[in-house]
């Protein structure tokens, strides 16, 4: 996928299962909630569900905005982000839980879930920043700014979440600089996404 526009698509935005994929320059925005009120994730990817295959994303040079639940999410899967920023990301509709700038989800420890973000910007997203449910988030020369919690780290599956720190991220809001720790603020994870509930993306 590259220089495309993915706008006002119900569920996900970008839905990948148990496959590969590469979205470069592209902008997910406004996603909607489905017809419960439930979703609205901008990039979601996941293992496939039958035959347990993980997802194998790459995300550069593109804008995540205004999508519910997590801007970007990873669940048993390898997602690489760089060069991306992932802002405004609101609750679910439904629910009011969620509102994650990224996030990466274990579950099953045989199957791992890592999400790498380099140069990646995480701004006012209504929850975490980043979120590590059971899996490992390694950060790298990213910013997160204006997240009620920046880092949360949870269990699931039986694992903690983990954090790595490639070096040169900056935590803080409006000029002023924190230190970027991880938290476990007991939060809920996202679920997997059935396939039958996905709608056709909206490409412009």
């Amino acid at each position: 996928i590259e220089a495309s526009a993915f706008d006002e698509n119900a569920s996900a935005g970008i839905f990948v299962s148990g496959a590969e994929a590469t979205i470069d320059s592209t902008a997910v925005r406004d996603t909607r909630p489905d017809a419960n009120g439930a979703r609205g994730e901008g990039i979601h990817v996941q293992a496939d569900p039958n035959s347990l295959e993980p997802a194998t994303v790459a995300i550069q040079w593109s804008a995540v905005e205004r999508n519910r639940v997590v801007g970007i999410l990873g669940i048993s899967s390898d997602v690489s982000v760089e060069a991306t920023s992932v802002v405004d990301t609101d609750a679910e509709l439904s629910s009011g839980t969620g509102g994650d700038g990224i996030a990466a989800l274990l579950l099953d420890p045989s199957r791992p879930a890592t999400l790498r973000a380099k140069d990646v910007f995480l701004t006012r997203n209504m929850r975490a920043g980043a979120a590590a449910f059971g899996g490992n988030v390694i950060l790298g020369t990213t910013t997160l700014a204006c997240n009620p919690i920046q880092l949360d780290i949870e269990g699931s599956a039986g694992v903690t979440g983990s954090f790595e720190d490639a070096g040169g991220n900056a935590c803080g809001c409006q000029g002023v600089t924190t230190v970027c720790r991880a938290v476990s603020s007991g939060l809920t994870p996202p679920a997997p996404l059935p396939i039958t509930q996905t709608s056709h993306s909206r490409v412009r």
